[in-house]
């Protein structure tokens, strides 16, 4: 797994991980492990009917929002 962050870009209308020498931008069912309280917890990234976008993991959803972003790994 590869570290990095996770932006929202406007151009694209999509989050994006970017990493070191690698920038991808994600598309609905992929997945990503985001650091929540100092370890990564894989989840689920998709878009709810209003365009918001939103990360599944085993237990819980937590909303993307604009703007922030988030530590991340990717699983590709």
């Amino acid at each position: 797994m590869k570290s990095g962050v996770l932006r929202y870009s406007k151009d694209t209308d999509r989050w994006c991980f970017c990493g070191v020498s690698l920038e991808y931008g994600l598309q609905c069912g992929e997945v990503i492990a985001l650091k929540i309280n100092d370890e990564y917890i894989e989840g689920r990234i998709e878009m709810d009917r209003q365009d918001n976008w939103y990360c599944i993991f085993r237990n819980a959803a937590f909303t993307l929002r604009r703007g922030c972003e988030y530590m991340a790994k990717s699983i590709f």
